[in-house]
């Protein structure tokens, strides 16, 4: 898009050549079938835009050239307002699903996991009741689904970054470590 831009800009300064003369020049040569005289031409001519017509259609044709130029510009401003949309969506969607991994993982599962050993417990001495056993249990398997869906979800949004930025996590990771230090150097 960024080429097709330039390319905008050299038809403006294209068309602001219809306001100036068109001069040509040619030489030819002519070959004479069956004569025993050939020659050689040469013609000049010029093309000046001076009718009343002409001028308003050379000033439309830049004025036409420079709306499309605009156009071109707005799509590549518009192109990388999405390319930047979408790199910080996938980077909020990774960070959201990293912090869920580690709220599962260090809080919710052990949790469910210590809950399910009491009511177990509970169970074998006659305190807790089967079914709510069973629902604990089923409690615990609902964290490990939250817990692998979250990883999953990590894992779309690792790809959709990926994708965005078009270089690989590690690279990424790197690219960041390398801003940051430059960042804390600043006055």
């Amino acid at each position: 898009m960024r080429f097709e831009v330039e390319m905008k800009k050299a038809d403006i300064r294209a068309a602001k050549w219809e306001y100036a003369p068109d001069f040509t020049a040619r030489l030819m040569y002519k070959d004479m079938v069956m004569t025993p005289r050939d020659y050689w031409s040469f013609m000049v001519g010029a093309s000046l835009p001076l009718t009343s017509w002409a001028y308003p259609k050379a000033a439309a044709r830049v004025e036409e050239m420079k709306a499309s130029g605009r156009k071109s510009e707005a799509s590549y401003v518009q192109m990388i307002n999405m390319v930047l949309l979408d790199v910080v969506d996938a980077w909020l969607s990774l960070k959201t699903n990293h912090d869920l991994i580690e709220l599962n993982r260090k809080n919710v599962l052990p949790q469910a996991e210590l809950t399910l050993a009491s009511a177990l417990a509970g169970y074998k001495t006659g305190k807790v009741m089967f079914v709510m056993l069973i629902d604990v249990y089923r409690m615990t398997l609902m964290a490990r689904l939250d817990y692998y869906m979250a990883v999953m979800n990590y894992a779309t949004s690792q790809a959709q970054l990926e994708q965005a930025v078009g270089l690989s996590t590690a690279e990424i990771e790197e690219k960041v470590r390398s801003f940051d230090s430059k960042w804390e150097k600043l006055p």
